[in-house]
């Protein structure tokens, strides 16, 4: 009965099962077969090429229909899986242009990694199976021969940062040492993520040469949708301006990644206003002259890392703020600012929207110290058109308790579900007392070491005086775990 199943029945049951369990069923039938050969070659890792990775490179580079299957690319240095010395092991092919790019990343043969393909975990690191069979310089050879076949990469990630003395500084300027395929196109990218380490020398040169850098991104201007540029030294103050001035303009880009730039991309930012719809930026010393006055048209979604200790923008209404806040629906907020500061925030943008209020509906406010019941009725006021609210802080400031309160999952609860804070659950009632606020969803957690822990019980009686909310913790529902016991009503 079960091999009569029509291919439509089988479809529906592979996609169910993540790739690593899929993967080994792919001999079950042809519709197995096929979405199990899309699971397996659907990303490639450049990083580390072990003897699995080596057959798969080799198969990709013999059939174009798997080479077709490949979306996702990650580049970074070489790491190649050899059993022995294998600078004896040669290859007559003749190297290519992008084979000489590649050909210094190799960072050494006998280095050995746990196995990453889930077909593989039986093979240990020093089984045979498991390493390369050819040159470090073949595996170069092989992948200089494998990426411009590859057509259908929609995201490509590029890693490289300096990691100990043993390694050299990693030089785009020097072509011996090209980490970016620049001679490779992939027409469908649409996701670029760029992480590496800007140094500027004694003489201001930067290192890598961020002209190259902007030059490969360039490849990219008629399809690239989302672009992430990562600098690992993001601490130094260094103006990337010359090579946010080198892009041009991408027609598709919807989503950026600044927030490891100090300064240098407000034109680029500028020439995007109308087609941007999410920021990840960091506000800090230099920000005021980061981001100024922009008319977004598309800005839905932004995302910050704030400093508010060297930054005045949460004290008074700054123009990026005012830019922002006519057109953003998702605001997420990550730092260790006070809970003064964040009222001080919470006061700007009332000052900014005015009695129509801001039109963001989903609110993430973590990593403050101290939170207030007052401070919970001024995000109701300031946000009132709010569905989504997340936040984490350190401690609670209430009335009757000398010091600080760090909750735990149950408060103001005991562990046996019968309330023990009588006066903060009776405050926090009467505090919201005839407030109309829509909201549907809340997650309210205590950080701390090693994880953030949800309080459920402020939760619970937030859902008591707030009757829209009808999820936790963005779940969809308002289900407690087993082992936190509350009252039902």
């Amino acid at each position: 009965m079960i091999a009569q199943l029509p291919p439509e029945i089988w479809g529906q049951i592979s996609e169910h099962l993540r790739g690593p369990d899929l993967i080994p069923l792919m001999g079950v039938n042809q519709t197995f077969m096929h979405h199990a050969m899309k699971a397996k070659y659907r990303e490639l890792n450049l990083a580390s090429i072990n003897g699995p990775g080596q057959r798969a490179l080799e198969s990709i580079r013999e059939k174009d229909w798997i080479a077709e299957l490949v979306l996702s690319v990650h580049i970074g240095h070489v790491c190649v899986f050899t059993p022995t010395d294998s600078s004896s092991v040669g290859t007559s092919a003749t190297p290519s242009s992008l084979y000489r790019k590649f050909k210094s990343l190799v960072t050494g043969s006998g280095m050995h990694m746990s196995p990453t393909s889930q077909g593989d975990r039986h093979v240990g690191k020093h089984h045979p199976h498991y390493n390369v069979t050819i040159s470090p310089s073949a595996v170069i050879k092989l992948v200089s021969d494998v990426l411009p076949r590859l057509r259908n990469v929609t995201s490509l990630s590029v890693n490289y940062r300096y990691k100990s003395e043993s390694l050299v500084y990693w030089r785009v300027c020097d072509s011996a040492a090209q980490y970016l395929p620049l001679g490779v196109d992939f027409p469908k990218l649409k996701d670029l993520c760029i992480r590496t380490t800007i140094k500027h020398q004694a003489d201001g040169v930067a290192v890598p040469d961020i002209n190259i850098l902007a030059h490969f991104i360039n490849q990219f201007q008629n399809t690239l949708a989302r672009l992430t540029l990562v600098n690992y030294e993001a601490g130094r103050n260094l103006n990337l301006k010359s090579m946010y001035d080198t892009l041009g303009y991408f027609p598709n880009l919807i989503s950026i990644d600044i927030s490891s730039t100090k300064t240098g991309y407000k034109g680029f930012i500028e020439r995007h206003a109308g087609t941007l719809q999410e920021i990840y930026c960091s506000v800090g010393d230099t920000f005021s002259d980061g981001l100024g006055p922009i008319e977004f048209n598309r800005l839905e979604t932004v995302n910050m890392i704030v400093n508010s200790r060297i930054s005045t923008w949460w004290t008074s209404p700054s123009p990026f703020l005012k830019s922002i806040l006519s057109t953003v629906k998702t605001l997420r907020i990550q730092g260790a600012n006070s809970g003064e500061e964040i009222t001080n925030f919470l006061a700007s943008v009332t000052a900014i929207s005015g009695r129509q209020g801001p039109r963001v509906d989903k609110l993430s406010i973590s990593q403050f110290d101290t939170l207030t019941i007052e401070t919970l009725l001024l995000i109701a006021s300031t946000f009132s058109r709010l569905r989504s609210l997340e936040i984490t802080f350190y401690a609670l400031v209430t009335e009757g308790v000398v010091g600080l309160i760090q909750p735990n999952e149950t408060y103001p609860f005991n562990e046996e579900g019968q309330l023990e804070d009588v006066s903060f659950a009776t405050k926090l009632k009467a505090t919201f007392l005839g407030v109309v606020w829509d909201l549907e969803d809340i997650s309210i957690n205590c950080y701390g070491h090693p994880d953030d822990s949800a309080v459920w019980g402020v939760m619970h009686i937030c859902s008591q005086i707030i009757p829209s909310i009808s999820s936790f913790n963005s779940t969809g529902n308002m289900r407690i775990p087993d082992n936190i016991k509350l009252p039902s009503n």
